[in-house]
């Protein structure tokens, strides 16, 4: 007994955890990066203002940190953010994918192996990134011009550090999430229990689709992250910076990715749906070949009349059953999310060509 009621307290405590790590791993994150930065700039002399010695030697525009506001709001708030929500869509993923099967969709040694493939992309996307701003003319505090050309300073490379990071985690759960949408168009009628009267108005599949929409929401907070980027950009006219290409990824990967899983489970349900539209009709068609006409020539009309009610009235709760795991209006937000980061690429690309034209 006092076995059973160790493993059922270590059942428990793991559940626990697994439910309250994605808001403490935020937390470690926003707490970490941004006080790390900070601190860095600060002892530099590089939070408020840039010291005058390095502003004398140099007639370009240095900003201190402060004024990179964009770093600032992402270290606190919005990565932290991007990071609780993705994690969250990956724990109700894999919970979702235990109804199925007990064991997980991809093996340790896969794991491993896409978390090494997400550090080189983070690693390669961010030191092309750097390399972009050490061959340009903007400056601040994480590049600084000198003698022998722009250097990295100590809060730049804690800067490179901590979004390299954030990178690998995005990319990471981008890999692991694209999985789960693989397994979930996998799926086929005989795999799912749809019960048109479930409560859930989804037919008892929206714990199905639950985690596309918390990664839905991650990917509108990186979709607001990438506006912040362009807003800064073209505040101080930062013509190094090629963060608008993420909007273009954005819309490449993120709406495809959300919206596979819902239009599969929405023709599996209405597959699901046609077998009861199936009955129906064969159930009607024996009525009125059957019974009603056998009323009729007996002159029973009240049950004639009642059983013209009952099939219509089944007819009505048929034609409520849903089609789809989620509401049609929450695809508004997608869709529009995905014009919305185009935008900037046709400001940055498509409009000066088309000015040449005239």
């Amino acid at each position: 007994i006092t076995t059973n009621y160790g493993k059922i307290m270590n059942h428990n405590l793991k559940n626990k955890l697994m439910t309250y790590s994605p808001i403490i791993f935020a937390v470690i994150y926003a707490i970490s990066a941004s006080l790390s930065t900070f601190l860095s700039n600060y002892f530099q002399g590089f939070l408020f203002s840039i010291p005058d010695e390095i502003c004398k030697q140099h007639t370009e525009i240095i900003r201190p940190y402060i004024k990179n506001f964009s770093t600032v709001i992402d270290f606190l708030l919005l990565n932290p953010l991007t990071i609780f929500l993705l994690q969250k869509s990956a724990l109700k993923a894999k919970r979702m994918q235990n109804v199925f099967f007990s064991k997980s969709i991809i093996s340790n040694y896969h794991r491993i192996g896409l978390i090494i493939l997400s550090f080189t992309i983070a690693f390669v996307s961010m030191k092309l990134y750097y390399n972009n701003f050490l061959n340009g003319n903007y400056y601040d505090s994480n590049i600084l011009p000198g003698i022998n050309g722009p250097y990295i300073t100590l809060s730049g490379w804690i800067v490179f550090f901590w979004t390299t990071t954030f990178m690998w985690f995005l990319f990471y759960n981008v890999f692991i999430y694209s999985l789960h949408v693989l397994f979930i168009v996998s799926l086929s009628t005989k795999d799912i229990v749809y019960n048109p009267f479930h409560p859930d108005e989804s037919g008892g599949l929206r714990f199905i689709i639950s985690p596309s929409l918390l990664f839905l929401y991650a990917m509108l907070v990186l979709l607001v992250i990438f506006i912040i980027f362009a807003f800064q950009d073209k505040l101080y006219n930062i013509s190094e910076s090629i963060r608008y290409v993420g909007f273009i990824v954005y819309a490449a990967v993120s709406i495809p990715l959300f919206y596979a899983p819902i239009f599969h489970l929405h023709v599996l349900m209405k597959r699901k749906k046609d077998l009861y539209t199936d009955y129906f009709y064969n159930y009607t068609k024996t009525i009125f070949t059957t019974e009603l006409t056998k009323m009729s020539l007996n002159h029973q009309k009240m049950e004639y009349v009642n059983k013209i009610e009952a099939v219509n009235k089944y007819k009505v709760v048929l034609d409520s059953f849903p089609l789809w795991p989620l509401p049609r209006r929450t695809f508004i937000t997608p869709v529009a999310s995905f014009f919305l980061a185009l935008l900037p690429t046709a400001v940055q690309n498509i409009c000066p060509y088309l000015a040449t034209l005239f």
